[in-house]
């Protein structure tokens, strides 16, 4: 179609060109509105208003032109004028603040702009300017229970470490559910282990590198439907970043500085015994509940004993937290520059935890022409981390503590197996250095046409180091030798884009848009794994280890190639219909497997602006939409291929090198995940525009989903990944957000967000059986399965009842009875999930917000209690008469062989923020050489209301993974208690 259009455009084009100049208010006081985007319709030419309000379109056709100015907060306006040749025409006006987003401003797959009234799809955008940011410490952070259908599982306390991020559910068995991550057009580096060496089940997260004062916007785009044209790596869904741009005017300085206290407030529990006397008259200090009333152990009067070697001998340190920032903005007609430089620090809860970062950023958009634009934005991050061990590990002093004795030693204080001393000396340093940089330019050669490239580099330079001293720890652990391991890695990911798009009216009522384009992505890994031990005193390299040694290096690369088209119909700016297709090779298919295509279609209908839809304050604006689209998931490197191993054998007397078949064998016929996704929604605005409601519903199935099979033994080989599973995500989702009093001294708003999620596996293909995962539960099996019919990764345990049936107060073996068989018990992710967020505005000076979430519809298997309980038995229910007979009754339950008891609902409420800030007068700022001031103050991790009798039931010691999900002994979330003072002028 582009090319018919090209192929007739006339060779002539008019000559002279004019200006148009105005000024952006607000309505209803007057004021100024910087940041407002004026656009030409049907130009795809904008330009941005100054914080004055004032913006300049220069060298615009001669002729009627209409001008759309669109602002967050506001309706959208239309207005024209007449151009002429050599002339400036000044064209002012006036925006009516309103809640509804039917015209808010999104960027598309193509690049390009779009308003959400011109897409079916849900799109969730966050304008960071409206997060109080000193209550976040990364991205993360911002994310977190702001968007329906995006839960990000905050999984650890210790600082440095990551999150679970799942946006409308779980689509894969074997593959990654976390959403591709898009900055600036280009494509994040992927680093889903975070880090080489292990810290017990914690890792960090390449998200939370970037500074999130340096972001402007992020959009969640949520699912299949909507992420079509993202091709094959979007099927979980993508975030899309976008860093802030200057504007014209006068230079924007801006200064922020904020500090506070990083705390443990959870109260971790004591460690139980009793001391009594065996029948053989032996002295104990084990007498539980149930030798007593079996007879086996008389306990002495007032025996009962504890200790929390924790908190009594405690490991932890005071934590604290500061952060830094300066930037500056401003520019011309022609050219808008963004700079900003931070520097944070943070020390956690561990003297062998802190993170320092620190990070500058340079964007500058431009005018080349007036048929050409560009902007390039290039950032550079540095991390520098130490990271304690904690968890599933013999180092963790957390689980030292709850596994300990019930009384204080002076060798380790009550700690099972180490002095409180030892923990500080070990942990793994990661120094991450991280640069992302684009470069986007859009040139229009024809009023009608535009076409834009875009390319850019995301790389990580990540180095793993860890250094365990000689004797720190006691033989004969042969870790007495000493330890030193030094990972370096690479990670690049690069980005190229092309596209064209022309913008045509096969008649006056119709506009239409047809776009062609072609991505290009590589993504490389390389690095080396070192190890040595026997480290002689005095150093710390590899070079003073003298045994052990082992070296490992990895190189994969995974190159994408894709095409898409999309044609998009509007009739008179009020019902759009889009039809797209995206084609991908790529690396990672099975050879005999050349392409793979994603369809999508969307329908959005603004119906209130029909001249028949009654017009009432009740419903001022109402918009039916639908979509439905395909998207992939590629195999994991090497999954369609076979390959061997290394090996060494003797021959002749001498080692030779020679190979092996690897466990897994390749598939020639692999393909790619695919999910499809339908989803309808309605969005309204009420009440004359004081709240707007937005609802949808979705069905996301993926089909060909990778499961890896057993293999015969006669292969040679013991797997092969197949395209086998099918996996089904429906849900709702809802979000409202009103004005509920709008007086002039205050100002009372809330928005509210909420969604479900039912999670089912279909199939996992014929000949396949469940597969078995997690943590080991007290009946020999795996907690978790992956079993047709049921949530991904669901738990399942053998039921039990008990009855206390001689009323004594204790629950005794016999007082259990097990159920016949192993059933499910539930689901590790949430099913359903809501936010409240209040906002109070008094006198425009003083804000007070909040943010209240709750999780709910799933359970936690808390191992790390059922460990202490039923194994170690250090819990209080095991010897405390009087003791809650639940509680006895999962500890007996455990002793016959079951998990079921500890694996709890895990739903909750949490106070995750509370925020105050006051603006200041401008006088107090100018006394102070500036032109605004603001101090907050604000608060994370605030309060938790929930029945789970673990430490926390939103934490998980496997950090980031797919499913696996248990409490053991992780450290719970931190309160942060932090004030911000903020300048501009």
């Amino acid at each position: 179609m582009i090319i018919i259009l090209i192929a007739a455009a006339p060779v002539a084009h008019a000559q002279g060109s004019g200006t148009i100049t105005g000024r952006i208010t607000d309505r209803a006081t007057g004021a100024p509105l910087g940041d407002a985007r004026v656009t030409l319709v049907g130009v795809q030419r904008d330009v941005r208003t100054s914080e004055t309000g004032q913006y300049r379109l220069t060298a615009v056709t001669p002729g009627m032109a209409r001008l759309r100015v669109l602002r967050l907060g506001y309706a959208a306006a239309l207005d024209s004028a007449v151009v002429t040749a050599g002339g400036e025409v000044t064209v002012d006006i006036a925006l009516t603040a309103t809640i509804t987003r039917l015209d808010q401003v999104t960027i598309s797959a193509t690049g390009a702009t779009e308003r959400q009234r011109e897409t079916g799809n849900s799109i969730a955008a966050l304008r960071t300017d409206s997060i109080p940011r000193v209550i976040v410490s990364g991205v993360n952070d911002l994310l977190s229970s702001r968007a329906a259908s995006v839960t990000v599982t905050q999984t650890s306390g210790t600082s440095g470490t990551g999150s679970r991020i799942r946006i409308r559910g779980s689509n894969s068995v074997s593959l990654s559910n976390e959403p591709l991550v898009i900055i600036d057009g280009i494509r994040s580096v992927t680093d889903p282990g975070g880090s080489t060496i292990s810290l017990g089940g914690q890792n960090p997260t390449r998200l939370d590198d970037l500074n999130p004062d340096d972001i402007e916007d992020i959009e969640i785009i949520k699912g299949p439907a909507a992420a079509a044209l993202y091709g094959t790596a979007a099927a979980n869904g993508v975030v899309q970043i976008t860093t802030k741009r200057g504007k014209s005017g006068r230079t924007r300085w801006s200064f922020y500085g904020d500090g506070g206290r990083v705390e443990d407030v959870f109260d971790y529990p004591a460690n139980f015994a009793r001391v009594g006397t065996r029948p053989s008259g032996a002295r104990t200090t084990a007498c539980t509940l149930v030798d007593v009333a079996d007879n086996r152990c008389t306990p002495k009067p007032d025996s009962l004993v504890h200790w929390t070697p924790i908190e009594d001998a405690s490991v932890f340190v005071r934590g604290w937290r500061s952060n830094y920032g300066l930037s500056a903005a401003g520019g011309t007609d022609r050219t808008q520059y963004y700079l900003g430089g931070d520097y944070t620090r943070e020390q956690g809860v561990y003297s062998n935890n802190s993170v320092r970062k620190q990070g500058i950023r340079a964007n500058i958009t431009g005018q080349l022409s007036p048929q050409a634009e560009f902007s390039a934005k290039l950032g550079y991050h540095q991390v520098r981390a130490r990271l304690p061990q904690n968890d599933n590990n013999d180092l963790s002093p957390i689980a030292n503590s709850v596994l300990g004795s019930a009384f204080d030693n002076p060798d380790t204080r009550g700690y099972i197996f180490y002095p409180p001393a030892l923990y500080s000396q070990i942990g793994v340093d990661q120094a991450v250095d991280r640069v992302t940089a684009s470069l986007n330019g859009t040139w229009r050669p024809l009023g009608w046409l535009s076409a834009t490239g875009l390319g850019g580099v995301d790389y990580a330079g990540r180095s793993d180091q860890s250094v365990l001293p000689p004797a720190l720890i006691a033989g004969p652990d042969e870790r007495t030798l000493g330890q030193r391991q030094s990972n370096p890695y690479g990670l690049w990911t690069y980005t190229g884009n092309a596209n064209a798009t022309a913008t045509w009216r096969p008649v006056a009522s119709i506009e239409a848009n047809s776009s062609l384009g072609t991505q290009f992505n590589r993504e490389i890994v390389h690095g080396t794994q070192a190890f040595g031990q026997g480290l002689a005193a005095g150093t710390g390299s590899l070079g003073g280890t003298t045994s052990g040694f082992a070296v490992n290096e990895q190189n994969q690369e995974i190159v994408t190639l894709g095409v898409f088209a999309q044609q998009r119909i509007a009739w008179r700016d009020k019902l759009f219909l889009t039809a797209s297709l995206r084609g991908d090779d790529n690396s990672n298919f099975g050879q005999d497997l050349e392409f793979v295509t994603y369809p999508a279609a969307s329908l959005s209908w603004v119906v209130n602006e029909e001249s028949w839809f009654p017009r009432t304050n009740l419903v001022s604006s109402l918009r039916l939409r639908a979509a439905a689209g395909q998207s992939g998931q590629r195999p994991g490197f090497r999954n369609a291929v076979t390959f061997y191993n290394t090996i060494a054998y003797r021959r002749a007397g001498s080692d030779v090198g020679g190979v092996e078949l690897a466990n897994n064998v390749g598939n020639a016929t692999l393909k790619p995940e695919k999910s499809t996704e339908f989803e309808g929604g309605v969005d309204l605005g009420l009440f004359s525009g004081r709240a707007s409601l937005e609802l949808t519903a979705y069905r996301k199935t993926t089909r060909d989903a990778l499961i890896q099979r057993n293999l015969p033994p006669s292969t040679g080989a013991a797997t092969r990944y197949e395209n086998l599973g099918e996996v089904t995500n429906n849900g709702y989702e809802a979000s409202l957000q009103a004005t509920l009093v709008d007086t002039r001294p205050v100002r009372l708003d809330v928005n509210v967000v909420g969604s479900t999620n039912t999670n089912r596996l279909v199939t996992l293909g014929a000949g396949v059986d469940t597969i078995f995962f997690g943590l080991g539960a007290l009946d020999g099996n795996f907690a978790q399965r992956v079993a047709e019919g049921h949530p991904v990764g669901g738990y399942w345990q053998t039921p039990y009842t008990y009855a206390d049936a001689n009323g004594d107060g204790i629950i005794t073996a016999g007082e259990v009875t097990l159920g016949n068989d192993v059933t499910y018990l539930g689901a590790p992710l949430p099913s359903r999930e809501m936010s409240i967020t209040p906002s109070l505005t008094i006198f425009r000076r003083v804000r007070l917000t909040a943010l209240l979430n709750h999780r709910g519809g799933f359970k936690i298997y808390n191992a790390g209690g059922e460990f202490r309980c039923a194994v170690f038995v250090r819990c209080q229910e095991a010897y405390a008469p009087g003791s809650s007979l639940a509680l006895q009754a999962r500890r007996v339950a455990g002793l016959l062989g079951t998990s079921a008891g500890y694996i709890e609902d895990a739903s909750f409420w949490k106070l995750r923020e509370v925020s105050l800030t006051f603006d200041a007068p401008g006088e107090w700022a100018r006394r102070l050489r500036s032109s605004s001031l603001s101090l907050t103050i604000a608060g994370r991790n605030l309060a938790t209301w929930t029945d789970y009798t673990g430490f926390d039931p939103e934490i998980n010691y496997n950090g980031t993974s797919n499913y696996s999900t248990a409490e053991f002994f992780t450290q719970p979330p931190v309160r942060y208690l932090t004030a911000r003072v903020a300048l501009g002028w």
